[in-house]
């Protein structure tokens, strides 16, 4: 593995790291703490997805939250730890939209009741989480496969009314 000074990082329920970074790196002492504040923050869900790039110190984090009081609490929980230089604040409130909530919950109902995801669905906050901002959709997390990845979008794709999908799950490189 190579030391990388910039690494772009993306927090989901658990801890998916991009790029690898030194051991004694405050970058990702950083990154590891921030991703702590808001695993604990009890209102981030499914429908939420947070992004946390750090460089030099400086933290940038981008994604969607539902409400913007989930953006204004994650952000004070960042701003509470210690080391950070600056933080720029990227967060998508998503609008309040009565079909962009109801296809929320037909999407996770789909994938999350398909036997492929049922031990996902046991967690409290399952690894694909769903975005859906005017009808776009988009699934951002962490798969166990190629199959979840590619079925995910599939079932995504089949809510009636959705403008399209994009789908930015990951999935982890074996013996990773």
């Amino acid at each position: 593995m190579r030391n990388v000074p910039l690494f772009m990082l993306l927090f989901v329920a658990t801890l998916v790291v991009l790029r690898p970074a030194a051991a004694q790196n405050p970058d990702r002492d950083i990154f590891v703490r921030i991703a702590d504040a808001i695993d604990r923050y009890a209102n981030y869900g499914m429908f939420d997805a947070i992004e946390v790039g750090v460089e030099n110190r400086v933290v940038t984090l981008g994604g969607w939250v539902t409400t913007p009081v989930k953006r204004d609490d994650i952000l004070r929980r960042v701003q509470r730890i210690d080391g950070i230089r600056s933080l720029n604040d990227n967060i998508k409130v998503l609008p309040v939209s009565r079909r962009d909530d109801e296809m929320r919950h037909q999407i996770a109902s789909a994938i999350y009741n398909n036997p492929l995801f049922w031990m996902q669905a046991q967690m409290p906050v399952p690894p694909i989480h769903i975005i859906v901002d005017a009808g776009k959709i988009i699934l951002t997390g962490q798969a166990d496969s190629e199959a979840q990845r590619t079925t995910a979008a599939m079932l995504a794709q089949r809510v009636p009314g959705n403008f399209g999908v994009t789908n930015m799950v990951k999935v982890p490189r074996p013996g990773r």
